[in-house]
């Protein structure tokens, strides 16, 4: 089954189509070349019952650019700490269901399909997903991870938060994930004084359904970022229209030493 990557989804949002297909160009098809971008992702820990929490809503800035809060709350049964991780994000799903795939309104119909032979060579897995918030304590992974915790083992802590921050995510946007768990970023700008951000899933709605994505991923590191691929990896480049279709046919005569397959998002 091809993986498909869309990518300059925020052009594609703004109607900026001709920005993104030059993106997509000079970024990806020209170089033959996919990069990494962080992303917020989150590993769930037990909670002790009788801990406090930081209400985010009640942070404010304080002199020095500290940040003090002024509610605290009772903690859930389990916490979700922020972790940045560095990904390429792929659809998985067989070409004849584009059609169906909601999501494109969402990041666009420009793109790249992969062979198997890629998905092997780059080591790219789905992505799990976690139903509810409140079977989390009871996920067999997650009490894994807090044994290793406790024991402080250290070599199983690293390979559990690999498998459970990075390939597995919520199954929908919680109201928690925008509420009690939101990062926070001070700025301080040229007259000194701070200001205080709460970082949200601000893209998608509150219940914004993630499995529709049928993500799959490729983790990478802040410091090698870049995956490369040859000509023979990739199955097909998918346009949204037959002007785009030629557009990227003709600026890729000379750059690759074969024309691509191209393949028509359904319509």
């Amino acid at each position: 089954m091809p993986l498909c990557h869309f990518a300059f989804g925020s052009l594609h949002r703004a109607g900026k189509h001709d920005e993104q297909t030059e993106a997509f160009l000079s970024n990806i098809l020209l170089p033959k070349r996919l990069r990494s971008f962080v992303c917020p992702e989150f590993m769930p820990v037990l909670n002790n019952p009788k801990a406090l929490t930081a209400d985010p809503d009640s942070a404010r800035v304080i002199e020095g650019g500290g940040v003090t809060f002024d509610k605290w709350v009772p903690s859930p049964p389990v916490g979700l700490l922020p972790n940045d991780v560095w990904m390429i994000s792929f659809v998985d799903v067989p070409l004849k269901k584009l059609r169906h795939w909601a999501p494109a309104e969402q990041y666009g119909k420009l793109g790249v399909a992969f062979t198997d032979k890629f998905r092997a060579r780059t080591h790219a897995q789905r992505v799990a997903y976690y139903d509810q918030y409140a079977n989390l304590a009871r996920d067999p992974m997650v009490l894994r991870l807090h044994r290793a915790i406790q024991t402080q083992d250290k070599a199983e802590m690293e390979r559990l938060r690999h498998l459970v921050v990075e390939r597995r995510k919520p199954a929908r946007l919680w109201p928690e994930l925008n509420g009690l768990f939101s990062m926070l970023r001070i700025t301080k700008g040229a007259d000194a004084q701070a200001t205080l951000e709460k970082i949200t899933y601000s893209r998608y709605p509150e219940g914004y359904d993630f499995t529709v994505e049928q993500e799959a991923r490729i983790v990478t590191t802040e410091g090698d970022r870049d995956i490369y691929f040859d000509e023979s990896e990739v199955l097909t480049v998918i346009a949204p229209d037959e002007a785009t279709k030629e557009l990227v046919r003709t600026r890729l005569d000379g750059h690759w030493s074969a024309t691509p397959q191209f393949h028509l998002f359904p319509a």
